[in-house]
């Protein structure tokens, strides 16, 4: 995977039972190229984590977050889909 190839560390196994999404607006939207067309997700999602997790693990959690916006999420990111970005919006929810 990505990270493996570009960090140089090891994670050892990450609590993704513990993370929830607690806010979402979203919709999908239609992007086109000269070949086909893609249906994508566009819009703001907001994660917590519940639980006893490890101070380690959410470290490991928030490296991960924050290493998204440089290889993006999903399919078809070298074609420029799956860009995202990490907002710190403490309190949101």
């Amino acid at each position: 995977n990505r990270w493996d190839k570009y960090s140089g560390m090891e994670f050892k196994k990450i609590p993704l039972e513990s993370i929830y999404p607690s806010y979402l607006d979203i919709n999908t939207e239609i992007v086109s190229d000269s070949r086909s067309k893609f249906i994508g997700v566009v819009g703001e999602v907001t994660y917590r984590i519940f639980g006893d997790i490890e101070p380690e693990k959410i470290k490991h959690i928030n490296a991960l977050a924050d290493f998204a916006i440089y290889c993006g999420l999903g399919r078809k990111t070298p074609m420029g889909m799956g860009m995202v970005r990490r907002l710190n919006n403490m309190g949101v929810n």
